[in-house]
């Protein structure tokens, strides 16, 4: 199985299983933004669908919030992009943030988009 199967099977499990704690999907989608600062399912990465799946079945209590990017943070990268990349498209500029942190530029925490910072100031 590979991690793209693998991804919609815990998808499927945290839909199955989403009722034992959420009223409704306007509550489940708020404690994801709020938990893993994505906006479905399918923005998580495997390790925090798992740990959705948990928290689904009770087997732990809560999961603690993240923190959003900053605006300063947002506007710092896509500043360090315009000076540091040689291909400053906007698709360049998206599969660069993509490949670091396997999401959209607004769906970063501030630790994810803090590493991507690293990258750029790195860049040649």
């Amino acid at each position: 199985m590979n991690a793209s199967e693998y991804k919609g099977k815990l998808i499927k499990l945290i839909q199955i299983n989403k009722k034992n704690v959420f009223y409704n999907d306007e509550q489940r989608k708020d404690f994801i933004k709020s938990r893993f600062n994505a906006d479905s399912l399918k923005d998580m990465k495997i390790d925090e669908l798992n740990l959705m799946l948990d928290y689904c079945k009770g087997v732990i209590n809560d999961i603690p919030l993240v923190e959003p990017m900053s605006s300063a943070q947002e506007f710092k990268i896509k500043e360090l992009w315009n000076i540091k990349a040689r291909n400053k498209t906007k698709k360049a500029f998206e599969l660069f943030i993509l490949n670091r942190t396997s999401k959209n530029i607004k769906n970063l925490t501030k630790v994810e988009a803090k590493n991507v910072l690293i990258a750029l100031d790195k860049m040649v």
